[in-house]
């Protein structure tokens, strides 16, 4: 699947555990949402740092953001579907929605 660059979405965050939402377009206008963690800290000098990793105490919220990224995901692809068919039956888009889409994968 090909891919252009696009910054996330939208973005969910509990405490330091934040998640990007992003949605992909493929050149045969499939659709395809994901998600990526990354938590974030700052170092011994004041700098702003980002990890992958998680401690013992971070797991259960990097779970929360997680079920919230995922029903986010699932309103994302209703509301997709939602404007496919008004398309389909010649009603208008609502204003700054995006290009409705042929497909959906990972529902």
């Amino acid at each position: 699947m090909t891919t252009t660059a696009n910054p996330p979405i939208e973005r969910i965050s509990m405490g330091a555990i934040p998640a990007a939402i992003w949605r992909n377009v493929s050149d045969k206008n499939v659709v395809r949402y994901g998600v990526s963690f990354e938590r974030t800290y700052r170092d011994a000098n004041g700098d702003s740092k980002s990890s992958k990793y998680y401690g013992r105490d971070e797991c259960l919220l990097l779970v929360k953001v997680a079920d919230r990224a995922h029903t986010r995901i699932v309103e994302l692809i209703d509301e997709d579907r939602a404007r496919e068919r008004k398309a389909r039956e010649g009603q208008p888009a609502e204003a700054g929605s995006p290009a409705p889409a042929t497909a959906h994968e990972g529902r």
